[in-house]
């Protein structure tokens, strides 16, 4: 019985840890998003606009994507 408490807390612990390094991930592609937002007008002088906004946007919506990913897993635990 106290194994399966163990395993557990184990996996509790796991999905925590796991939400928390989405969300940071999901952080870290913000900054890269805004890294790309700084190098914008360089890239308009050249011509490639479309480019730099793909990007811009893959970056964010992914970034989105994984800070609520792993606030929703962090979530879940804390009803538990």
């Amino acid at each position: 019985m106290a194994e399966a408490a163990n395993k557990s807390e184990d996996r509790a612990e796991d999905k925590l840890e796991c939400g928390k390094a989405l969300s940071i991930v999901g952080g870290v592609l913000w900054v890269a998003a805004f890294l790309v937002i700084f190098f914008l007008p360089a890239g308009l002088r050249h011509g490639h606009r479309e480019g730099f906004l793909i990007m811009i946007a893959a970056l964010f919506g992914v970034g989105l994507v994984l800070i609520i990913g792993g606030r929703v897993m962090r979530r879940q635990l804390q009803e538990e």
